[in-house]
């Protein structure tokens, strides 16, 4: 909210003219007020990928085909585009299917 006082012409004096707009500088006043609002755009919450704020069994080293997946080797991170934390226990002491890469999400085809 904004407040600004207004007088048709300052010269006609009043206890509010020297700090008041006349209504030229008003109108402009305006303009540039729904100007600065309009700039400042809308909060938007909303999150359109919801993968982003989720969590998922990742990849931390190198895995080569055949060998056992460790605790060193995967952990919950984000975003969530692999197999979701409540499987890590599922997952730790399985082998892998093939060779995984740093930082590859994993999913139930990587392991046997």
């Amino acid at each position: 909210m904004l407040e600004k006082h207004i007088t048709l012409a300052r010269v006609d004096g009043g206890p509010d003219a020297g700090f008041s707009l006349e209504p030229e500088e008003f109108k402009d006043f305006v303009q540039q007020s729904r100007a600065a609002f309009r700039a400042l755009g809308k909060v938007d919450y909303s999150n359109t990928d919801s993968n982003n704020c989720h969590r998922s069994l990742y990849v931390v080293e190198k895995i080569k085909k055949g060998e056992v997946i460790t605790n060193q080797k995967v952990k919950s991170i984000r975003p969530g585009l692999g197999l979701e934390p409540k499987y890590y226990d599922q997952v730790i002491g399985k082998v892998a299917s093939r060779d995984l890469e740093f930082a590859t999400p994993l999913q139930w085809n990587d392991i046997k």
